[in-house]
């Protein structure tokens, strides 16, 4: 398995015998994007038209479900995240590649100190 865990789409139709492992909020706003991802899923479906498509966009709350068909991390009870039992901060990004503990250690922290420095600087209001 090339990652961590593999899931899939659980479909459109719920299936109570056969609920999804992890549901996903896909129709919150985030004020970055200035709208939520649904509705940037629902707009680029919209543009197959010639494979009638084309609908109008529902608004409002929406969630995906996903389904975990295989995982090499710990499982936790309930998920939250496509990542839940991954590290996924700097420092855990040379583990993910499969090298050795505490390979890149001095490298991953002068990255997360321009990280901190860069998000202390960053204002989204004025980019």
């Amino acid at each position: 398995m090339a990652g961590e865990e593999a899931l899939r789409a659980a479909g459109f139709r719920p299936d109570p015998a056969n609920p999804p492992s992890l549901r996903l909020e896909t129709g919150l706003f985030d004020p970055v994007l200035g709208r939520t991802y649904f509705e940037i899923a629902m707009e680029g479906r919209s543009q197959h038209k010639t494979q009638e498509m084309g609908v109008p966009q529902l608004m409002g709350p929406q969630a995906s479900g996903l389904k975990l068909l295989e995982t090499v991390v710990p499982r936790v009870e309930k998920e939250s995240g496509v990542f839940d039992g991954i590290d996924t901060t700097l420092n855990g990004l040379p583990a993910l590649a499969g090298l050795p503990a505490g390979a890149l250690r001095v490298e991953m922290a002068a990255a997360q100190a321009a990280v901190a420095r860069a998000l202390a600087a960053f204002d989204p209001r004025d980019p």
